[in-house]
């Protein structure tokens, strides 16, 4: 067998051709079978913890927004206007609310009974509307407290 190989030069490089490149290809079959098994679950980690950070941002969003909501509720000259159905006391507190809340595009008042008393932007069409039939409304009046919707 040696001499066979040895007889022409083309054997001997096809040879160490092969001697050479035969383990490269097994070592790349093998990084690539084991990359296959792992890569779903490697993605699967990745997605997850994208989802973790996603939920802890979102928690945290709305706690600061739940904090403002109670914030703005408290005050004393809102209470106030609310007491004594002064829209335009209630309005000036909502646009103040939108204008620190760069995120919020919509406030609103409500009554304990569900009646629109005031909104900002301010839309008269829906003044006076009773709103107790909406399931925001039934979920905040279970137990008044502050209630996320869904959409």
């Amino acid at each position: 067998m040696g001499l066979w190989i040895t007889a022409k030069r083309w054997r001997i490089m096809l040879v160490g051709i092969l001697l050479s490149v035969t383990p490269l290809v097994i070592l790349a079959a093998f990084v690539f079978f084991e990359l296959r098994s792992h890569i779903p679950r490697l993605l699967m980690d990745a997605h997850l913890q994208s989802a973790k950070l996603l939920a802890g941002k979102i928690t945290n969003h709305l706690n600061h927004d739940t904090s403002l909501a109670r914030a703005y509720a408290a005050r004393p000259l809102l209470v106030e206007g609310v007491r004594h159905g002064d829209r335009r006391t209630m309005e000036q507190h909502l646009r103040n609310l939108i204008e620190n809340a760069a995120h919020i595009g919509r406030a609103y008042i409500v009554s304990p009974v569900g009646i629109k008393l005031a909104a900002y932007p301010a839309n008269q069409a829906v003044l006076g509307q009773d709103f107790s039939h909406r399931g925001w409304f039934q979920g905040v009046s279970k137990d008044w407290q502050p209630y996320i919707s869904s959409l």
